[in-house]
């Protein structure tokens, strides 16, 4: 079944597919209009062709995927065809992203022509006018010269006359070259008209190319990250559907199964075994690196595992809990017993808030610098993001916004006196102007070169005629005021549209003045514009709303977090007494006989159906000449039995173990060291002197320097009280639950434990 990020994918492909189709149609238009297509023009074509077959079989894999019919050996034949379609697809986005660059700088190119002929236009206009001045006032001159021919000839005098005439003759021969002037003008008017018209196409083609080739490599790089996605999720789908039907996808994925398997008898001890060994693991951990020995270790593991059972974050776990003192342990540089506060929010803010370690351990160090909790600190962090964005009114990210402020540090940081609010408020301060903390830092630092400084102002001003005032800036910089400096360089009346209109001296001029080079200047202008946009389409925030969007997660994390926080209020319940019982065997294991313990241990639960043989093992024992050691094992093995066979849950395997045990005790004895009580009936001695005859009331003891009347101790027994306590108290809440524990091996059930705490074998 598909699901709404399915349909969104498949949305978002087709919408890529059409892109491609039409950026083909695109240049195959443009070749049957200009029969050809250059060299950068053709790679694209071929390309948009190949996005075509890509987006074509991204597409197809997703329906693939969400038909609910997929075979296991269709989805390999899929994921083979998208990574196969992989391997050149690097070298085709770096040919788009070169023609992208190569449009863009000609259309800039064509721009700067387009300019070049409006004003040779301009100027032929302005030359035409002036001719065309000139006619005119040559004909208003011949004009007047004839009045005065025929004023002179009517007062009779004609030498007036014959002279006015001579001047209007040659006026008349200029008037004849002034209109040729004119007329050479206009023709310039109309090849520069032309020119004009030539560039204004060239340029808006252009800029059609730049754009084609723009979105060309952004379609092409949103096709090559759905296809990304698409394969981890073809490579799910495939492992899913080589075991199980599609619609056992939920189940896999919620892992019902292991929830299940947990409240088996099997599943209870495993996870008290992992807690014990995970326990263990951490307290090893705390005294290498803390130098404490093992009580003092074991307590601050104890600890952890206290802030686990009283936190009512799901998340908060021994484990994470342990995670969290290391991470704050390796990024102070020291190590420290944290506060439950102090492990909670570290954990909330990498766990859930999704913040590095390093980031999430600023908090703390801002914590310990402020004289504040951590949560407090969080908290203050938070309400500074809120009221910045809402002052603001641009689109401040909230995550990044503080693992920003939560990562200043040095210099910038001792300026804004550590000051969790100031930092944050900086921070978005910074991001609503374009600029970064360092990068003001940066600007600062010029402008404190008060000589270069002030030239590159001067320069300014005259280069772009606008007037610059940085006496304030300079005096915040040399303050260490990286807020009033922000505010300052960017409150100079300099905006997007006015840097785009300037020539190119003026805008690196401007630059300069600021600190900056004139990329950089462009960036953070582009940046402003953005920032002020994106406000336009949020919402005000709460400082309630904002902690809440920390703390949440989706759905597949919280449910795992909710399933390792259940495994760790079980399995710590006994944790700590079964990994000293875990120590005990493992001292067992260092010697030869390890064999034994691990048998014993494994095969423990199947102790009592062969307890009827124990007499004939004796009898057999007896016969091979180990009579001692074979009445010791049978009494071993009863002894242990009866004292722990009985218990609930593991009763079976920790007998086991104790059997293994002792054992491996007697069979460390060795010939000419034993101890016998009395009590075992009438016995012979058979020695290499002779044989002696016992009665039922002797005592035998044979060893090396007994002259010394030192009496055999007897070995002290490993108090286990506690444990079993913690185990038959766990037992005992597991059955008022109506829970019914089953050992099983496979399939075949092995024992199970009833509502009154017995254990029954099979």
């Amino acid at each position: 079944m598909a699901t709404p990020a399915d349909k969104d994918s498949l949305d978002n492909i087709n919408k890529i597919n059409e892109s491609a189709k039409t950026l083909a149609n695109t240049y195959k238009q443009i070749e049957q209009s200009t029969g050809r297509l250059n060299a950068d023009q053709k790679e694209t074509l071929d390309i948009a062709k190949s996005l075509v077959n890509v987006s074509y079989e991204i597409g197809k894999s997703i329906n693939l995927r969400i038909s609910g019919e997929a075979k296991s050996r269709d989805i390999a034949k899929q994921i083979k065809v998208l990574t196969q379609n992989q391997l050149n697809q690097n070298g085709e986005l770096n040919k788009l992203t070169d023609n992208s660059v190569k449009a863009n700088i000609a259309k800039r190119i064509t721009q700067q022509q387009l300019v070049r002929a409006t004003q040779e236009q301009i100027t032929a206009e302005e030359k035409l006018g002036q001719k065309a001045s000139t006619v005119a006032n040559i004909q208003s001159t011949i004009r007047n010269y004839e009045a005065g021919i025929i004023q002179a000839r009517l007062n009779n005098n004609n030498i007036l006359a014959r002279t006015l005439s001579h001047l209007k003759n040659q006026a008349s021969l200029n008037l004849s070259t002034a209109k040729q002037a004119e007329r050479d003008a206009k023709e310039d008017l109309r090849n520069k008209d032309r020119a004009l018209s030539s560039a204004t196409k060239i340029s808006e083609e252009a800029k059609k190319q730049s754009k084609i080739a723009y979105d060309a490599k952004k379609a092409y790089e949103a096709a090559i990250d759905a296809q990304k996605q698409e394969l981890e999720l073809l490579n799910k789908a495939k492992i899913i559907a080589q075991g199980k039907e599609v619609l056992n996808v939920l189940a896999e994925k919620f892992n019902i199964k292991q929830i299940k398997d947990m409240f088996t008898l099997v599943g209870i001890f495993k996870m008290i075994l992992d807690s014990a060994l995970n326990y263990n693991k951490i307290s090893v951990e705390i005294g290498k690196n803390f130098g404490y020995g093992a009580e003092q270790a074991n307590r601050v593991a104890s600890n952890l595992k206290s802030v686990a059972q009283s936190s009512d974050n799901i998340n908060v776990t021994l484990k994470n809990a342990a995670e969290a003192m290391n991470q704050l342990n390796t990024q102070t540089g020291f190590v420290a017993e944290y506060s439950a506060k102090t492990l909670e929010t570290q954990i909330m803010l990498t766990k859930q808030f999704g913040l590095t370690a390093d980031e999430a351990a600023g908090v703390y160090k801002l914590s310990v610098l402020t004289g504040k909790s951590s949560e407090q600190v969080n908290k203050a962090m938070v309400g500074a993001f809120v009221a910045s964005r809402n002052q603001l009114k641009v689109g401040l990210p909230f995550k990044a916004t503080i693992a920003e402020a939560a990562k200043v540090s040095g210099q910038l940081a001792a300026n804004l006196k550590n000051n969790p609010e100031l930092l944050v408020q900086a921070v978005s301060q910074a991001k609503a102007l374009g600029t970064t903390l360092e990068q003001t830092k940066r600007q600062g630092e010029s402008l404190l070169d008060f000589e270069s400084s002030i030239e590159s102002e001067l320069k300014a001003e005259l280069l772009t005629g606008q007037a610059i005032n940085l006496e304030r800036a300079r005096s915040a910089a040399l303050m260490g005021d990286q807020v009033t400096v922000m505010k300052e360089l960017t409150d100079q009346g300099m905006t997007l549209e006015k840097f785009q209109n300037m020539n190119v001296l003026a805008q690196k001029s401007f630059a300069a003045a600021i600190g900056l080079s004139s990329d950089e200047l462009a960036n953070q202008l582009t940046k402003q514009k953005l920032a002020v946009e994106s406000g336009k389409s949020l919402a005000q925030l709460t400082e309630e709303e904002a902690l809440e969007a920390e703390k949440r997660q989706n759905i597949q994390d919280k449910f795992n977090a909710a399933v390792e926080k259940l495994q760790d209020l079980i399995g710590n319940l006994v944790a700590g007494p079964f990994g000293k019982l875990l120590e005990v065997i493992t001292s067992i294991l260092s010697n030869t006989t390890a064999l034994w313990t691990i048998l014993g241990g494994l095969g423990g639960y199947m102790v009592a159906s062969i307890l009827p043989a124990f007499s004939k093992l004796g009898v057999m024992m007896r016969f091979i000449r180990m009579q001692g050691i074979g009445a010791a094992i049978v009494s071993v093995i009863k002894g242990a039995w009866e004292s722990l066979g009985g218990l609930p849950v593991v009763g079976p395997i920790l007998a086991g173990a104790a059997i293994a045990g002792g054992i491996a005790l007697v069979n460390s004895y060795k010939a000419d060291d034993l101890m016998s009580e009395p009590g075992y009936g009438k016995r012979t001695l058979t020695t290499e002197e002779g044989q002696f005859k016992l009665n039922d009331r002797d005592t035998l003891i044979a060893g090396t320097d007994l002259g010394g009347g030192i009496k055999p101790q007897q070995q002290p027994m490993q108090d286990n009280s506690g444990m079993i306590a913690a185990i038959n108290s766990l037992h005992q809440t597991l059955s008022q639950k109506n829970f019914s524990p089953v050992l099983k091996a496979d399939s075949t059930i092995l024992a199970t434990t009833t509502a009154q705490g017995s254990y029954n074998l099979a």
